[in-house]
């Protein structure tokens, strides 16, 4: 899967789930140096649905990073553990990270049960 990161000065609304915070809708640049200064590292992504994606460092699991939240499948059942920060974004056709809508980020919120569980479809 592409990840572009387009390196235009523009801004994006995207959703963040630092470790041991709450969910933030911030408006961020949309620049890989942003992207590597929030996630602390490379950058990799989880394609959920509605067209938005979960933008991870991708060596979290391994370099130590603390445990953030876990994501459960439809059945409640865990699938994965992100550790480290994340970042919740769109794509466009072209695989160039675009900003979410309002809806969008009204429904990551209500993906979570809390800050340690979200729940997939």
């Amino acid at each position: 899967m592409n990840t572009n990161i387009t390196e235009k000065t523009i801004r994006i609304e995207v959703v963040t789930a630092m470790v041991g915070e709450d969910l933030k809708a911030v408006t961020l640049e949309n620049s890989l140096e942003s992207f590597h200064n929030i996630l602390g590292g490379s950058v990799d992504v989880i394609e959920l649905s509605h067209g938005i994606y979960i933008y991870i460092n991708g060596k979290g699991l391994v370099d130590g990073s603390k445990g953030n939240f876990i994501i459960l499948n439809e059945n409640n059942i865990p699938e994965s553990v992100v550790a480290g920060n994340a970042i919740f974004a769109c794509q466009d056709e072209q695989g160039n990270i675009t900003g979410l809508t309002d809806q969008q980020v009204e429904l990551i919120c209500d993906l979570f049960i809390d800050n340690k569980l979200m729940r997939l479809g």
